[in-house]
């Protein structure tokens, strides 16, 4: 479920983009606050332990195209690594990563 704190204020640009949240939400990973060059989640990461809330700094966002058919972020989290995230069409994804080995 989208966070209460965004009831009502989601806006999603594609119904898939509203289901992934709505799923990671469901897997403890709870969308908090998005702004143009950040996003906040309360994440749930030990069973038992009370959720914390971590931003993360968007570096990066490839629009999707179709082209490309497929849209990807990347990410710098609090401890200064960066996470590259791509959803797409799987066929497009499972191309590319056949060619990578």
């Amino acid at each position: 479920m989208v966070s209460s704190h965004l009831q009502g204020r989601f806006e999603s640009e594609s119904p898939d983009e509203e289901a992934l949240v709505l799923a990671a939400a469901k897997m403890g990973f709870e969308l908090i606050k998005r702004e143009k060059d950040s996003i906040t989640l309360r994440e749930w990461l030990t069973p038992g332990e009370p959720p914390v809330e971590r931003e993360y700094k968007i570096m990066a966002v490839l629009a999707f195209t179709h082209v490309r058919k497929r849209m990807s972020i990347i990410v710098k989290d609090p401890e200064g690594q960066l996470l590259l995230y791509t959803k797409g069409k799987l066929w497009t994804l499972y191309t590319l990563l056949a060619l990578l080995g």
